[in-house]
């Protein structure tokens, strides 16, 4: 015993252990969440609430849904079980109204700089017909007028160009300011080409911003389906990391790379995030008490700036304590869970 305590102890004091993140908020929507949910706001809803504030019908799809809906993921990267999300449709039955659903959280308080929020989506179809979307903060109440504060856009197909509309060639086509899916179909991480190269099939893609700007307030975080005419969006893994008491200070190793790992303890899977700023070598490993690697998730890979999530398989680990340890550059992050 005394020998595993002087070894982990040298590990800790040599990789930087980080600071855990508390979870303030996490929804992973892999069972129907929304029977209890609020379908139009009172202004301070403590459960999530969602609104089909357009009020008109959607078009032919299955399912034919206003509002948003639970139901499987169209097209999901993790196959080993069934993935399950929030869906809008923006197809409209009047394609001259604009599709606006907002999906709220409950209030949030955010104690420091050092909260952030965590999400994925993906358009159901792009180029052609590509959904967009917003990403808003209230600092009062969780009505839609409330929400004046904008932190993340998503681009939007606008228009087809001539007859341009069977093609992946974004030249063909127009689209509004924001985040473009895959960054600008260059990460094919995030899209499938169909096979007769005319559409690109959107898979769910991992995006990250700090709320360091709410730090000793509460909030609401809304997210504003808003396109006209496209498809459908998706949305999971809704979560909101930071600290419930304040931190002592702000200087934390892992906050250049949003680095969160969850749940805690885990299972079957542990979920690893983190944020490149820039073009990075990169290892990830899971390393056990005594400093041995059980797990090579990354080995020096060349990463380009964006965001990162990996589902880390730890079912065959033995039960007991961990460190998910994060390599950028050279310099070291940890993270420690248990393995139930």
């Amino acid at each position: 015993m005394k020998k595993l305590y002087y070894s982990t102890l040298f590990l800790l004091a040599g990789l930087g252990l980080a600071a855990q993140d508390d979870i303030l908020l996490s929804e992973n929507f892999q069972s129907d969440p929304t029977a209890g949910w609020a379908i139009y706001p009172s202004g301070d809803d403590q459960v999530w609430m969602i609104l089909d504030e357009d009020g008109q019908p959607a078009n032919g799809n299955d399912p034919v849904e206003q509002n948003w809906y639970w139901a499987e993921l169209y097209f999901a990267h993790d196959t080993s079980e069934t993935q399950y999300g929030l869906h809008s449709l923006s197809w409209m039955a009047d394609p001259s109204v604009q599709n606006m659903n907002w999906l709220v959280t409950p209030p949030l308080e955010i104690v420091d700089d050092q909260a952030v929020l965590h999400w994925s989506s993906a358009p159901y179809q792009l180029p052609r017909y590509m959904d967009g979307y917003k990403v808003l903060v209230s600092t009062s109440t969780n009505e839609p007028v409330s929400f004046t504060d904008t932190v993340f856009i998503a681009a939007e197909m606008t228009a087809i160009l001539g007859a341009g509309g069977a093609t992946i060639d974004l030249d063909s086509f127009e689209f509004s300011d924001g985040y473009f899916h895959g960054n600008m179909l260059t990460d094919t991480a995030y899209f499938e080409v169909s096979a007769d190269s005319t559409i690109c099939d959107g898979y769910m893609e991992p995006h990250s911003v700090s709320l360091a700007d709410y730090a000793g307030q509460t909030i609401y975080i809304a997210f504003l389906h808003d396109s006209f005419d496209d498809n459908i969006l998706s949305l999971d893994d809704i979560m909101v990391t930071g600290n419930l008491e304040a931190s002592a200070t702000n200087a934390r190793t892992a906050e250049n790379y949003r680095f969160v790992t969850y749940p805690n303890p885990a299972v079957r899977q542990l979920n690893v995030l983190y944020r490149l700023p820039e073009a990075a070598e990169v290892s990830l490993q899971i390393v056990d008490m005594q400093g041995r690697t059980v797990q090579a998730v990354l080995s020096g890979s060349d990463q380009a700036a964006r965001e990162y999530q990996y589902p880390v398989r730890v079912g065959d680990l033995q039960p007991g304590n961990y460190l998910t340890v994060l390599t950028v550059n050279g310099n070291q992050v940890v993270k420690p869970f248990v393995k139930q």
